[in-house]
Parts: structure tokens; sequence; C-alpha cells
């Protein structure tokens, strides 16, 4: 027996389950149902004005909510530039505050002529040295009372560049986080 796709050479094959070929059916009706389910949409009429569109153009409303929304989000992101920029302005300024209120304890204790073996004075002068090295033979030092006291300007000096670099740091990430 030889089978062939052509519901007119052979009827004993079952077309029923083939969508091209509805010869078996018992009615029409019967292929509009089979037809309306295959695809999952309705065949009624009144079903067109029930379908919503698939693009419906922004009412005014909608696009002033948009543009609020827009500006509401620009706004928050100034806004964190701005608290970004403080805190690190603020940073820098709490460092730089240690730094200088460090060097200042040193100069202090120089000037006064602390005991160097004293535990606080040995341990300023180790904590500042680090940041008095740069600036150590930039002018020559004053020391009077048999040379226990001394005037470092080199001191008063770097406390001085490290102001003007924290304000030169402060000032640059003003203009780079600019809101």
């Amino acid at each position: 027996m030889t089978y062939s796709n052509d519901p007119q050479e052979d009827k004993e094959q079952n077309y029923i389950n083939k969508p091209d070929s509805l010869s078996n059916l018992e009615s029409q009706k019967d292929a509009d149902e089979i037809h309306e389910h295959s695809h999952n949409v309705p065949h009624d009429p009144s079903y067109e004005h029930r379908r919503e569109p698939r693009y419906l153009a922004p009412t005014p409303e909608e696009e002033e909510e948009a543009e609020r929304l827009l500006r509401e989000e620009r706004k928050a992101a100034k806004a964190r530039k701005l608290v970004i920029s403080r805190k690190a302005n603020q940073s820098i300024s709490y460092l730089v505050t240690a730094l200088e209120i460090l060097l200042g304890l040193r100069f202090l204790l120089m000037v006064t002529g602390a005991n160097r073996e004293n535990i606080f004075s040995s341990f300023i002068y180790g904590l500042s040295k680090p940041f008095a090295i740069p600036f150590s033979n930039l002018f020559d030092t004053i020391t009077f009372n048999n040379e226990t006291n001394v005037l470092d300007i080199n001191i008063i000096f770097a406390m001085i560049i490290y102001l003007l670099l924290m304000l030169l740091v402060n000032w640059l990430i003003q203009i780079i986080i600019k809101p």
C-alpha cells in the first residue's frame, strides 16, 4: 500500500490533524472551532473593539509626568555629585588638619626645647618626621638657649605648603565634580 499526500488519491489517510486539509470534518462549524482554538484568537466581531492597540501615544499628563520625573532624576544626580564632592573635601580637610596639628606640635616642642627622650615628644617627632623631611634643609634653623630650643622655620613652611595643597585639591574636586 502506498501513501500520498493528496487526500483525493488516498481516502484511508486521516487528514483531520493537518491544518491545511479539512476534507474529513463534518461541517464548516467544526472547522471554524478548530481554527479558532488553534490560534487562540476568537473570531467574534465584538472582540476587535476590546483589543488594545500595540502603541498608544502618551497623553499630555503622561508627558508632563515623564518630564517631571526626568527633572527629579537630574536633580537627584546633581545632589549625589554635591554630596560626593563635599565628603571628599571634608575628608581631605580632616586629614590635612590632623597633619597641621601634628606639625604644629612638633614646632611647639622644638621651640620650647622639650626633652627628646620623653615618650610623648619622641612619639610626635617620629610621627611627624616623614612630613617634615621634604622641607628639612630648606632654611637654616635658629637655635638659642644653649641650642636646646630650635626655631625651625622649615616646619612653618611645610605647614603652609600642606595647607595650600589641601586648598588646591579641594578646588580641583569642585571643578571635576561640578553639579
